[in-house]
This record gives C-alpha cells, structure tokens and sequence, in this order.
C-alpha cells in the first residue's frame, strides 16, 4: 500500500531497460542509411569495434523495423542510354507534331508461358537434403511467346511469336496483321531496341532510330 495516497502503487515496469537508446538508434539509422547491404551482423560487429557496445543481433533487428527499415530488394531506377533518351524525346515530338490524340495510341507487351514455374520460394532448413525441399526442373522447358496491344476500348488478338522478337521482327509482325489495327484508326508505338511508330489509319510506317 501507499502510504501517502492510501492506494496501491503504481506498477513498475518489468525486465531491464532497454539497450537501444535515442543514440544508439541514430547510429543504426546512419549506418543502415550508408550501408544498406549489410546485415545485422555487419552492424553488430561495428557497434562492438567502434562504440564498445554488446548487443544482440535480434535487439539490432528490432531497432531497425522501429526506424521502419525493412529487408527487401532495392527498387529499379532504369539507366538509359543517350540513344535511349534521344528516342523518347523524339517519341514525344511525333506525338506533339502530328497531333495524335492519347485515344488513338495502342500500346503492346510481350508474355513468355511455360508449363514450369519459373520461380518458387519455400520455407526450408538450413543443410535439409530431404525430398520435399526439392523441385526437378528441366533446362528447357515447353514455353511460348505471346504479344498482344490495347487501347482505348480495344484490345487485340494474342498473337503467337516463334523464338526471340527484335525491333525487325517486331515490324513484319505488324505488317502481317496490319489490316487488324488498320481497320480500328489507331497509332501504334512500342519499344524494342529502337523506339518505332507505326501509322496504321494512313497505312504508313516510321522507324525513330
């Protein structure tokens, strides 16, 4: 009982305090920031050598996902050539100087379908060698390519492609179905390793090299 107020005390908190104080936390977020491929035990062994301070791995982890830092892979910054960058300016100046409106562009993508996954992850122990850890995969496997476009309240047939497909391919496959876009007054872009345009309501073609 208290014996001042008359009432219980308040409950204290339990275990010992916490390792991870405001400064160590600003060294985990400073060294995470500089050093964002290093696991814990990188850090854990830098806290140590620099700072003389023991803690834990998991402690470590902890800090971390407070300081809302998360195990994932980077994110994609795409790198482009000047050829690339020239292409797309060139792209936006067809666009602006024939005054082709957003409604009348198709854009177009490329699927490969295998009967195999491609990729699968699946929680198993370090050293398992058992049978269930494993999965046959043949070196090649049955597999098709697939392209198709859509626009504005259109979509295409799914056109099968036989092997790899470049920007000359690209081209005779558009001929060989050019009365299919034709017959729907649209412009047609894509990117390939040129960026080409195709004009299909005046049945005319351009490649932007």
């Amino acid at each position: 009982m208290n014996e001042n107020v008359g009432g219980f005390r308040p409950k204290s908190c339990m275990g010992r305090p916490s390792k991870i104080t405001n400064e160590i936390k600003s060294i985990i977020d400073d060294y995470s920031i500089m050093n964002p491929a290093h696991s814990d035990s990188d850090l854990q062994n830098f806290l140590s050598v620099q700072n003389n301070l023991n803690i834990g791995r998991s402690t470590i982890n902890r800090a971390k996902k407070s300081l809302n830092f998360r195990w994932k892979p980077p994110k994609i910054r795409q790198l482009l050539s000047e050829r690339q960058i020239e292409n797309r300016i060139q792209f936006g100046r067809f666009i602006k100087e024939n005054n082709i409106q957003s409604h009348k562009i198709l854009f177009s993508d490329e699927s490969r379908i295998s009967i195999q996954n491609d990729s699968q992850y699946i929680w198993r122990r370090i050293g398992d060698d058992s049978e269930s850890v494993f999965m046959d995969k043949v070196k090649f496997p049955v597999s098709i390519m697939i392209w198709g476009c859509i626009g504005y309240n259109y979509k295409s047939n799914i056109i099968q492609i036989e092997g790899s497909l470049d920007s000359e391919k690209y081209i005779q496959m558009l001929d060989d179905h050019n009365k299919t876009f034709l017959n729907q007054n649209f412009h047609f872009f894509t990117t390939t390793s040129e960026l080409i345009s195709f004009s299909f309501n005046h049945n005319t073609r351009t490649c932007l090299e």
